[in-house]
């Protein structure tokens, strides 16, 4: 009879007992927690709220949310017990309807709309707080915006020696000289002007440069609110080099070239209204402005008449040189007195043509026998006396050995005038003579 079941003895031994009673009590619980009939409501906090503009907003008129994107709402549900504890906000969809939207503006009243976006669908959707969603949306644009510097606190270590120039911006992001911003055109339209700030404060006396950032102003000159837009800059470093410009005065003075022997030492022969520039600008500046000068008031004789003795010269000024009293242009008076010009003509002939850089093995005869429209120019009362036997031709061949008919250029030269020149014209530097060359 040991085999036989007595309850006497079970109720009796402790060890089963307590296994029994923990088996029923985990029975019971789940029971209790996963059974049928268990269903409970839950909030779901932190779900995102989904808002798409439709393609009217969107593409057609270039609409952009400005506020409101990253809404969140809380979720009621009710289902079991053993569902809804499982539900996350990963499982449920929030989308605003903005349908409604088809202009810039806010919009307060958008309708939120919740559905099932897990596998966990057996469940129900009680309500959704805030049942509605509120955005701000604009047409989304850009501007071009030349950026100007702002160096409040830097000076001159000494405004007798030095002046602060024109600064500089350069950056990566900029275009030529501008920025390019891009966001909602309600904040676009307030930005007036885009400065590059220099916090820096210091004396200069030669030039530096500085870190700077971007700032964009309204038209009162104040930070412009552009807090939904964005710059080129954002990733880029904007740099201002600051030139400090030197002082130099510069007296003008004049170099001739074809000149005849009497005016090649003359002295004073050339005078400049005004007589010196006084200039601010960097070394390098005022040195190559320096160098166009003596181009400017150098004087060809090949290129003088009579009538072009008052010359008015036009100045190249670079933007980062000051000339002092804004001086744009300098007049040149050519003292050579009373000149006057005369036209002759020259036959050509062995006597008073000569060939010049002529290579060995060839031979060079001319095909024209008259130089006609020689103009020949100086004072009045040499220039009644010369006659066409006065005149010397030389004919340059310039070293070059190619044969057969060739223009070559002949220059005119009156050897017992030493103050008369002949005068060819602003592009000419000789008259045009065809001529043939063979091997000798």
């Amino acid at each position: 009879m040991n085999s036989k079941f007595s309850l006497n003895r079970f109720l009796h031994n402790d060890r089963l007992v307590m296994i029994f009673s923990l088996i029923l009590a985990v029975v019971v619980w789940a029971v209790v927690v996963y059974g049928p009939s268990n269903e409970q409501e839950r909030t779901i906090s932190g779900v995102p709220v989904t808002v798409t503009l439709g393609d009217y907003a969107a593409e057609t008129l270039g609409m952009r949310i400005v506020e409101g994107q990253n809404m969140t709402a809380s979720v009621k549900v009710y289902g079991r017990r053993s569902v809804i504890e499982q539900l996350t906000a990963q499982d449920i969809l929030l989308t605003a309807d903005t349908t409604s939207v088809i202009s810039p503006g806010t919009y307060s009243d958008l309708t939120v709309k919740a559905t099932k976006n897990g596998k966990l669908s057996d469940y129900e959707i009680l309500s959704v707080d805030p049942a509605v969603a509120g955005i701000t949306c604009d047409i989304w644009t850009e501007k071009l915006i030349e950026v100007q510097v702002q160096i409040n606190g830097i000076v001159s270590a000494d405004t007798a020696k030095y002046q602060i120039g024109t600064p500089v911006v350069s950056s990566d992001a900029m275009e030529d000289k501008s920025i390019r911003i891009s966001g909602p055109k309600s904040e676009l339209d307030t930005v007036a002007s885009v400065v590059a700030v220099v916090s820096d404060e210091t004396e200069l006396s030669e030039t530096k440069v500085f870190d700077a950032t971007l700032k964009a102003l309204d038209v009162n000159g104040n930070t412009a609110d552009i807090k939904n837009c964005s710059m080129n800059s954002e990733n880029a470093s904007v740099r201002v080099t600051v030139p400090v410009l030197f002082y130099r005065k510069v007296t003008l003075s004049y170099q001739l070239t074809n000149a005849p022997a009497a005016y090649a030492s003359a002295q004073n022969l050339v005078t400049f209204t005004p007589s010196s520039l006084e200039l601010w600008g960097t070394e390098p500046v005022i040195e190559s402005f320096e160098k166009q000068l003596g181009t400017l008031c150098t004087f060809d004789f090949d290129k003088l008449s009579p009538s072009n003795l008052h010359q008015t010269l036009s100045l190249t000024v670079p933007e980062s040189l000051k000339v002092i009293g804004g001086v744009q242009e300098i007049t040149a008076k050519i003292n050579l007195g009373a000149v006057r010009s005369r036209t002759l003509s020259a036959q050509l002939t062995d006597s008073n043509t000569t060939f010049v850089n002529c290579p060995a093995g060839v031979s060079v005869s001319l095909m024209e026998n008259t130089l006609n429209s020689i103009t020949v120019c100086g004072p009045a009362n040499v220039i009644n006396k010369l006659k066409a036997s006065d005149l010397q031709i030389a004919v340059d061949v310039k070293g070059d050995a190619a044969l057969g008919q060739r223009t070559l250029v002949a220059r005119v030269t009156l050897p017992n005038y030493p103050n008369v020149w002949v005068y060819y014209g602003e592009a000419a530097a000789g008259y045009n003579l065809l001529t043939t060359v063979t091997a000798k």
